[in-house]
């Protein structure tokens, strides 16, 4: 079996680690406006719902920006190295998404990267157990690691 260029675990990871529960660290009132802007960022139509789009839009909006170190818009060979999980993998996929062989990746060409883009519709499917086709802010603290 293949493994994924980002894991499933890695994705929900990064999607609920903003919307985890409050620690002993931080006010609960600080956390709940920190969930509620993240979650409002996401919420493109502000509706108060996440739908797929919404979801695969904004994970591989914030992951791009994770990869691109240095801000320029672009992922360069070397920093989506540094960032993969799976080496040797990220070897083979690079260049797939990188179709035009410009040596570098724009988000555009991410989002037409179907593999991916399966990946962050599947760990939507995984958020989504009721299959309301959205999910909410109540939908995400379920998946931290401390409950």
């Amino acid at each position: 079996m293949i493994k994924p260029l980002v894991p499933i675990a890695f994705i929900l990871v990064i999607s609920s680690a903003a919307f985890a529960k409050p620690t002993q660290a931080s006010s609960q009132e600080a956390q709940e406006a920190h969930q509620l802007a993240l979650f409002a960022k996401f919420d493109k139509n502000q509706n108060g719902h996440l739908t797929q789009e919404e979801f695969v839009h904004s994970i591989a909006s914030n992951l791009f920006e994770k990869f691109d170190q240095n801000k320029d818009g672009r992922v360069s060979e070397q920093e989506y190295h540094l960032h993969a999980v799976d080496k040797d993998r990220a070897k083979q996929e690079y260049p797939k998404i990188d179709v035009t062989k410009k040596g570098y990746i724009k988000f555009t060409d991410v989002m037409k990267y179907a593999p991916f883009i399966e990946e962050l519709q599947t760990a939507f499917s995984k958020i989504d157990t009721n299959n309301k086709g959205y999910i909410t802010l109540q939908d995400l603290p379920d998946l931290t690691p401390n409950n």
